[in-house]
């Protein structure tokens, strides 16, 4: 795997990592804050193509993740969305699709002990440590 990197002409600090595979075309790029050096996004993509397969964004100040999402081979579709806090880069919630637009479970989590809040499964909510701890819903 070879790998291009582009820094800032003012900082000095890498804004850009290209990474590609013989054959294949670009495998991955990474962007980068060029003030804090940084990363603010990752993106992978499939073989052969210009379609991601995840992005990643992150907190241009922390370099904390804030929000990823996975998708189905060689689509735009989502498979998994996982969003995070900045500050402490703690998972908030996750979403997953057992396939395309069918969803499988929504999770959140408490934002300071990482513990899970409520989980969703199609019309159904879970809420651990309740009476009631599966109840319907709508989404």
């Amino acid at each position: 795997e070879s790998e291009i990197i582009d820094y800032d002409q003012k900082t000095g600090n890498r804004i850009k990592r290209t990474f590609s595979r013989e054959g294949y075309g670009i495998s991955r790029i990474i962007e980068y804050n060029p003030e804090t050096g940084n990363p603010i996004k990752d993106v992978g993509y499939w073989d052969y193509t210009d379609i991601p397969m995840y992005i990643v964004e992150y907190d241009s100040k922390t370099g904390n993740p804030i929000r990823e999402t996975g998708y189905w081979a060689c689509t735009d579709l989502p498979m998994y969305i996982i969003e995070s806090d900045p500050t402490t880069g703690n998972t908030i919630k996750t979403i997953d699709y057992k396939r395309p637009f069918i969803l499988d479970k929504i999770i959140k989590y408490d934002i300071k002990t990482g513990e899970i809040k409520s989980i969703h499964f199609g019309n159904f909510k879970y809420t651990p440590n309740t009476d009631q701890e599966l109840e319907s819903c709508i989404f």
